[in-house]
């Protein structure tokens, strides 16, 4: 320090008359150079260094000790006299700091970072090495949580590669080409001039073969590539994938310039991982083939062994990857085995590679043995429990080898495998032995690492590293709260077992119960039971002993200590439910009880008055015995309801908090867990609280279930900008608990742009505010929540509160909304039902064969009358006596009928399974209920009628695959509209949309360039006054002007069919030429639209209607509509799934080349939920297969009801479900719809009707009851009392999101 501290001052001392001698130069300097990171505040003075850990990762190395070290001839200092050969002492203390950071000391690595920065920068006078270091240093800050630090570093690295560096490197490059081209000139003059004298001539050598091989590293140079290719190690594990690709190819560059072998081999390696992490399996694989041919040591093979059975099991859709990774594997592991014998001193290190490779291979049995369906149809199915047996293997080398940090995780991965062996046991002594089983291994596993945390934080003073998060502690608080999980799930099924214990004793009479104990002998428990006993009298108390211990540990990490959080409050929900003395179920049964009975009075007595005559004498009195007996009984069921309650309100409180922190960071899987817990805790006692929290459950559950589906449309990284982002995002977080990189500036920046750019990103987050979002919906919508428990045991049903009076009424007198509001009761209410996972899955199962039943059906129809129009056709000029007619299109009539009577089978089915639930909100679906008794005030200009109630079903994804618009409870005429939505948070979303693109058209005055006309020579659209419409209250407007179209793309119908898209479209189009005029699209007879036109059109519109064949995501896929953005459509109509033998053709042939994945997701519901996404805020569609007929009697019954007479989106398809009555109800208001049509139309009051105006024709009917008349819908009259039968036509289209939108 002596040494530094006089050269410090001699520096300072000449430091002025330098500056003073460049100062007008200096100057322009200064300000044409870009500003330097913000460093830190120095402490002390200049030649003082860090005494605490913490400051050595944001210590900056003053200039003035940089030059006392350059200077110093004592020995001393840091130079090149003291540092003779600075590349091998880089090695070697990257590896110190490497084997400081595997072993969990990644703060002590700190010092040695900084000092081979040092190193690098001054001793070898390298930018790039200097760069190297301070990106090691930025990854070593993040791992222990060192967020400034890790900033502060990541300035100082600069840019992933030096434009002063590559240029040297490429010159480099041109020299040695340069020389190499030389030599073969003067190779080549000379054998000429050999030849001429008639001299021997040896075979001249290329300059490859006489080219030698640069060393790996060299002693005291700066290799370029090498430091680059470490570099770009980093960087991968950072996850900058663009720098450390530039990286690669500069190094690749340079190594097979110089055939440097040993470089070459790394780059292709880390090129393989980047490419697997893009998800480029294939160039992966083969990269990792080609590094493996020029060879490598140990640890090489090991590595690309790993890294080619991962990419193998990425695959998807891939029948044979297990097969493929696991004969990688054990041939590898054969291999090590082999060399081991003849290496035993490499013992420990081959023990490892071994260990790790079965782990690997366990792991995929394991994913084999889950997947019972396909494991059982192998040649050999693989033994669960020899999987067992491998894991513990596996861990037991890795102890030995001495792995501990690995060892944990694979016992982590041995216990998991026992729990899920636990959930498929089917009597209680497998159940109690697998779960014992795991927690001893995770106890075991709990207590390894508790030792290393330990033996690293006594190294420390702990003042030192109390600012820090070291990797180790947050492995080992996410060890505890997997063991406490584990906990939890124990003491869950000893609960269940002693309830049920308690009940079948409750059964017992006292006779019973007295020769039973008479007989019984004294239990001696042994083995299993006996631990079993003794785990659990302490399990809740365990429990929460190791989660607060993680809480406190994670401090640092938000995921840890709402995963801790949320199990404390579920194991003191669990512990509550124990110690009620009442049944748990009882809270969801509140429906049977009558409250009203009288209750006693303060002496335990019923009043005489409300006894009925001669009961006060019907029993005898008690004895005094007696009454002390249930005395006692009575108090100790006081003592334990009061012990319940306390602690459920513990259990809520944690929960409350679980609730807030997840939300607030966007963790919508604990999140949506605490809401269920909630749930439970709250019951039937509180519904308004209840069905909130069902609600939110469900906008968690479902934006899961979302983010799945969003995640499979976007496999492919290459696709868009979303793609790539959300994969770099699942790779730094399959890695956070150790790295730590969701603090970094990589994942920011992702969510940044994730944010900002992706609308299906942003509509997946689930609002802070989530319980408060009632309050911003329309006053008209009644919202009915059926959603399933994760685990498919457990259905819920909800009716929401009405949301409020005062917003979205058009009235401006708070005061009266506050005092309607505060004089409407709240309705809401919430059910539970225990239901059995398999059924749903036969229901399912059931549906999915009736729709590809359905789909069989009509194409073969449609083949026979394609046959049979082609038929007449060739025998239209022969005379009619000699024409021999087969059958026409009456050949399927009892298929037809079969399946009718099979699609009411299965709604019956449905109304079963559903029945529990439903009929409990059977009294507020009835009409006279239903509709408010009190009016609201409105505007001025809207007449003083209730506004027309919506009822939107919120169903999970389960359940969407059912038509639930069939269900008899919604068969009312009172229910105007009926919708459906994926979750609330998801219709908030619809309603409250970014405004950022209209205000962007207005801004600019011009509308966005629109496709080509469908018609060539179409000249601009006439101006047309717009409809005097009036929008209901709590509806929105959509603007007609801005409506595209695309119909039948392909033109794929015959000149017979009566039904062509294209004809009935124009149709339509020309009898409603007041909405109509400005609309744009194209038509198959114009041509075939590219994928630019259908964005161009999709993304321009305000609304946008598809009329044509087969699915919507065959043309733009699924992979496409993911990554649209169609915030500003407000309207999608689908009148697809119909086929002919044309389109059955081309589109067979499209998907033989599909994966399974891809064609699932371009089913109806799939589809819904990647428009939704993208921005789309209703869309119509159908369930399954239909007709060209049908689709095109929905097209005129939905246009007529948007265009003609002004109803709402969900008002237009509610009429498709039950076209009986409202025929019935619309004869009151036929003169007011006329009054509409011929406003929309065009048409002066009393100029006459055309051919299209109503009364409705055949065209104009609902599908299915063109030809259907009274004594065919069900034998009564619509004014009788008999319903009529229903049609699975009537239920085919859905309405998806808005109800409310009225086209003007």
């Amino acid at each position: 320090p002596h040494v530094i501290k006089e050269m410090a001052r001699l520096g300072t001392s000449s430091q002025p008359e330098r500056s003073g001698s460049g100062k007008g130069k200096g100057d322009k300097k200064e300000k044409d150079t870009p500003g330097k990171p913000d460093k830190p505040k120095k402490k002390g003075p200049v030649e003082a260094i860090p005494s605490i850990i913490e400051d050595w990762a944001s210590y900056d190395i003053p200039e003035e000790v940089r030059e006392a070290f350059k200077h110093d001839n004592t020995g001393a200092g840091v130079n090149k006299i003291t540092i003779t050969k600075p590349t091998l002492t880089l090695h070697y203390m990257g590896t110190l700091a490497n084997q400081l950071r595997d072993l969990g000391y990644n703060h002590l690595a700190l010092p040695i970072l900084t000092l081979a920065e040092v190193i690098g920068a001054d001793v070898m006078g390298s930018k790039a090495m200097s760069s190297l270091w301070h990106t090691r240093l930025v990854e070593t800050c993040l791992e222990i949580n060192l967020l400034l630090a890790a900033g502060f570093h990541e300035q100082l690295a600069g840019p992933a590669i030096a434009e002063e560096d590559q240029a040297v490197s490429r010159e480099e490059i041109a020299k040695w080409h340069e020389q190499q081209e030389q030599v073969r000139r003067e190779e080549l003059r000379l054998q000429q001039s050999q030849e001429a004298l008639g001299k021997f001539v040896p075979k001249a050598t290329t300059s490859k073969d006489s080219q030698e091989t640069t060393p790996p590293w060299t002693v005291s140079g700066v290799n370029l590539r090498e430091v680059w290719t470490d570099k770009a190690e980093v960087l991968l594990r950072l996850g900058y994938y663009q720098g450390a690709r530039t990286l690669l190819g500069e190094a690749h560059k340079a190594a097979k310039t110089f055939s440097d072998q040993h470089t070459e081999v790394r780059i292709l390696q880390n090129l393989a991982k980047l490419s697997i992490l893009e998800a480029n399996l294939g160039q992966g694989v083969t990269l990792l083939q080609e590094a493996q041919r020029l060879g490598g040591d140990e640890e090489f093979w090991f590595q690309t062994v790993l890294d080619m059975a991962d990419a193998v099991m990425r695959e998807v859709d891939s029948d044979i990857k297990a097969k493929k990774a696991k004969s990688i594997l054990l041939h590898a592991v054969k291999v090590y085995k082999e060399v081991l014998e003849s290496r035993s001193i490499k013992a420990d290190q081959f023990g490892y590679f071994i260990a790790t490779l079965e782990a690997k291979l366990a792991t995929i049995q394991l994913e084999e043995a889950l997947d019972t369906d396909n494991n059982a149809m192998q040649d050999e199915p693989v033994d669960m429990k020899e999987v067992l047996q491998l894991f513990q293997t596996c861990a037991e080398q890795l102890l030995t080898a001495g792995y501990p940090r690995r060892a944990a995780e694979v016992m982590v991965q041995h216990a998991g495998a026992l729990r899920q062996l636990a959930q498929a046991a089917t009597i209680p002594e497998q159940l109690h032995s697998c779960l014992l089983e795991g927690r001893r291994i995770l106890g075991h596993a709990v207590s390894l690492m508790e030792e290393l945390l330990q033996d690293v934080q006594t190294l420390t003073p702990l003042h030192e590293i109390q600012n820090m998060t070291l990797p180790l502690q947050r492995e080992v608080a996410g060890l505890k709260v997997t063991y406490a999980e584990l906990l939890v799930e124990i003491f869950e099924a000893m609960a269940r077992e002693d309830r049920n214990r308690t009940i079948i004793e409750a059964r017992k009479g006292s006779l019973q119960r007295m020769v039973e104990d008479y007989i019984r002998s004294t239990p001696d428990p042994h083995g299993v039971e006996k631990e079993w006993g003794t785990v659990t009298a302490t399990l809740p108390q365990s429990a929460i002993v190791q989660l607060t211990a993680a809480h406190s540990m994670a401090r640092g990490y938000t995921p840890l200590r709402a995963k801790s959080l949320y199990l404390i409050g579920r194991v003191l929900s669990v512990l509550s439910a124990h110690l009620n003395p009442d049944h748990p179920s009882q809270q969801w049964e509140l429906q049977y009880l009558d409250l009203n009975a009288v209750l006693p009075d303060n002496t335990g007595r019923i009043p005489e008055e409300e006894q009925g005559e001669g009961e006060a004498q019907s029993e005898p009195p008690m004895s005094e015995r007696q009454q002390a007996k249930y005395t006692q009984q009575a108090r100790q069921l006081k003592a334990g309801w009061q012990e319940h309650q306390d602690v459920l309100a513990q259990a809520t409180e944690v929960l409350v908090q679980c609730l807030k922190l997840s939300l607030q960071n966007g963790y919508t899987d604990i999140a949506g867990a605490a809401a269920l817990e909630l749930l439970e805790c709250l019951g039937q006692y509180d519904p308004a609280s209840a069905s909130q929290y069902l609600a939110l459950f469900q906008s968690c559950h479902m934006s899961q279930a979302m983010s799945e589906v969003l995640r499979k449309a976007q496999l492919d990284p290459s696709t868009s900008r979303q793609a790539a982002l959300m994969h770099q995002r699942a790779y730094l977080l399959s890695r956070d608990v150790s790295t730590n990189l969701a603090q970094g500036t990589v994942m920011k920046n992702i969510l940044s742009t994730l944010g900002s750019k992706s609308q299906a990103w942003k509509r997946l987050g689930v609002d802070l505010a989530h319980l408060d979002l009632l309050k911003e919906l329309p006053p008209n919508f009644t919202i009915f929540v059926l959603q399933h428990s994760p685990d498919k045991c457990f259905l819920y049903g909800s009716v929401l509160d009405k949301p409020g009076q005062g917003k979205g009424t058009g009235t401006g007198d708070k005061k009266g909304a506050k005092q309607a509001q505060g004089s409407v009761m709240s309705r809401a209410k919430v059910a539970r039902q225990a239901v059995h996972p398999e059924t749903i899955d036969n229901l399912l199962r059931q549906w999915q064969e009736f729709r590809s039943d359905v789909m069989q059906l009509l194409l073969r129809q449609e083949g026979q009358r394609t046959q049979y129009v082609q038929r007449m056709k060739m025998l239209q000029n022969i005379d009619s006596d000699m024409r021999v007619i087969g059958k026409g299109l009456g050949d399927d009539s009892l298929e037809e009928w079969k399946l009718q009577e099979r699609f009411l089978e299965l709604v019956g089915q449905m109304e079963d399974y559903l029945k529990p639930i439903i009929s409990q909100f059977d009294a507020i679906f009835r009409p006279s209920h239903y509709r408010p008794s009190t009016t609201a005030t409105v505007a001025s200009s809207v007449s003083s009628q209730t506004p027309d109630d919506y009822i939107l079903l919120l169903a999970d994804q389960w359940l969407m695959q059912l038509p639930l618009e069939a269900l008899n409870i919604l068969q009312s005429t009172g229910i105007s509209s009926l919708s459906r939505d994926f979750s609330l948070q998801m219709l908030y979303h619809r309603i409250h949309r970014e405004t950022e693109d209209e205000e962007g058209r207005k801004d600019t005055g011009k509308p966005p360039k629109s496709p080509p006309k469908s018609q060539k020579g179409d000249k601009k659209p006439p101006k047309t006054a717009p409809i005097d419409r009036v929008i209901p209250p709590g509806c929105l407007p959509l603007d007609t002007s801005m409506v595209k179209y695309v119909v039948d793309p392909h033109e794929e119908c015959s000149e017979t069919e009566e039904h062509r898209p294209i004809p009935i479209f124009s149709d339509m189009m020309k009898a409603y030429p007041q909405l109509t005029a400005r609309w744009e699209g194209i038509m198959g007879d114009d041509h075939i639209p590219s994928l630019g036109e259908w964005e161009n059109l999709m993304a321009d519109s305000t609304g946008f209607v598809f009329y044509g064949m087969e699915r919507l995501a065959c043309y733009p896929s699924s992979i496409k509509l993911a990554a649209m953005n169609l915030q500003g459509c407000m309207l999608m109509v689908l009148l697809d799934h119909t086929q002919t033998n044309k389109s059955f053709r081309r589109q067979s042939k499209a998907d033989v080349h599909k994966s399974p994945t891809l064609m699932s997701l371009e089913k109806h519901l799939e589809t819904a939920m990647l428009l939704s996404l993208s921005g789309v805020g209703c869309v119509l569609t159908n369930q399954w297969h239909c007709t060209l007929e049908e689709n095109a009697q929905k097209l005129s019954k939905v246009m007529k009801d948007l265009l003609g007479t002004g109803k709402s989106s969900g008002q237009a398809v509610r009429g498709l479900f039950i076209p009986h009555l409202i025929r019935e109800e619309r004869e009151g208001e036929e003169e007011e719809d006329n009054k509409a049509l011929d406003a929309a139309m065009g048409k002066s009051a009393g100029e006459p009707g055309t051919a299209s105006d109503i009364p409705p024709s055949r065209d104009t009917l609902p599908p299915g009851t063109a030809d259907t008349g009274p004594e065919e819908m069900g034998g009564v009259t619509t004014s009788g009392l008999e319903i009529p039968s229903t049609s699975r036509q009537w239920f085919s289209m859905v309405v998806y999101g808005l109800p409310n939108l009225i086209l003007t």
